[in-house]
């Protein structure tokens, strides 16, 4: 019952650590049927936002089972995050739905974890491969792919990524969870940096390139490696919101 809420409820605030908290249908502030910021309910203030009119994502309801998305067009829709600040773990788990072709690619979002250094979902061709990825970043350049699935463009998944902050180059330091279940890594590597003092983004990668296309209904980031039972927690909550079959 720890995980529960006086409404009777799971919410992601009941996992200790949570440090960003985005779902479409709350703390939305539409400009003219676009979305312009999307308010944090972690409580931490880490509001996204988009300042540019052209930039921002559209606002699509009764979109999965019946609640709404955000979605972006892969060119240049794209939100700004604040960083996390200081931390060499983390969680991150994000409801989705790509809609990229063969040909494009584009990062889900890109989290600063300590200065200087980021940590995200991509998702296309190029970088080591067709698939979903993991992405890992610094201003000296890496070697931050993971290549981990071939990508569906047809449904909206759940995915969880964590990082124990041990070795980035190393695939025990990694899990990636796809619908409930624990995709294989196999080290396929490319390298490449980004420019300093880089803050957190939604939709794109650091640099002006790489923007995400499709839905996005969930973010949430936990500044912990949150346990195998509370994944399979948030797992269940959203699989049965949303109306995604689980592993």
């Amino acid at each position: 019952m720890a995980f529960i809420n006086s409404t009777g409820k799971f919410s992601p605030l009941k996992i200790p650590g949570c440090a960003l908290w985005l779902e479409a249908d709350r703390g939305i502030t539409l400009v003219d049927g676009l979305v312009s910021a999307w308010a944090d309910q972690s409580g931490n203030g880490r509001h996204a936002s988009q300042t540019t009119e052209g930039y921002r994502p559209a606002y699509v309801t009764n979109q999965f089972n019946g609640y709404p998305a955000l979605l972006l067009d892969g060119t240049d829709d794209c939100f700004t995050v604040p960083a996390l600040g200081t931390t060499s773990v983390v969680t991150t788990v994000a409801v989705r739905k790509v809609t990229r072709v063969s040909g494009e690619e584009g990062v889900l979002y890109s989290i600063e974890l300590a200065t200087d250094v980021v940590i995200g979902e991509f998702m296309g061709d190029g970088y080591a491969g067709t698939g979903n990825k993991l992405v890992w970043a610094t201003t000296t350049g890496c070697t931050p792919i993971k290549t981990v699935s071939v990508m569906d463009i047809t449904n909206p998944h759940i995915s969880t990524l964590q990082y124990d902050g041990v070795n980035r180059e190393l695939t025990s330091s990694w899990v990636y969870r796809l619908d409930g279940a624990a995709q294989s890594l196999n080290g396929a590597s490319s390298s490449f940096g980004i420019a300093s003092s880089v803050q957190g983004y939604i939709g794109r990668y650091p640099t002006t390139t790489n923007n995400y296309k499709g839905y996005l209904v969930v973010l949430v980031v936990y500044k912990r490696l949150i346990t195998a039972t509370e994944i399979r927690l948030i797992e269940l909550h959203y699989s049965r919101k949303y109306g995604i079959a689980l592993a």
